[in-house]
């Protein structure tokens, strides 16, 4: 288990390689800690199932904070009330 400092170091590096705030950084830390978590449980069988599910979940969770950071960042291409463009398909 990371220390508090060691905690608040992973978090800034993540805020700064992904480009999250420091909240969403927090976030996706704590994402990271529950996989690493729940890959620590015991297995018990069958377990795939229930793995499946998981991952299923935290990738969903994952994909939302990923969304979150490039729709701030690039707002141009995520705006839900963007026009179709003329040109192109």
């Amino acid at each position: 288990m990371e220390s508090n400092q060691e905690s608040q170091e992973h978090v800034a590096r993540l805020a700064k390689s992904t480009g999250a705030t420091e909240q969403e950084a927090r976030v996706l830390y704590y994402l990271q800690g529950a996989s690493k978590a729940w890959d620590d449980l015991p297995s018990e069988e069958p377990r795939a199932p229930e793995e499946l599910r998981f991952y299923i979940h935290y990738q969903a969770l994952f994909d939302m904070m990923l969304a979150r950071i490039a729709r701030r960042d690039h707002p141009e291409a995520w705006s839900r009330s963007r026009k179709p463009e003329s040109e192109g398909i």
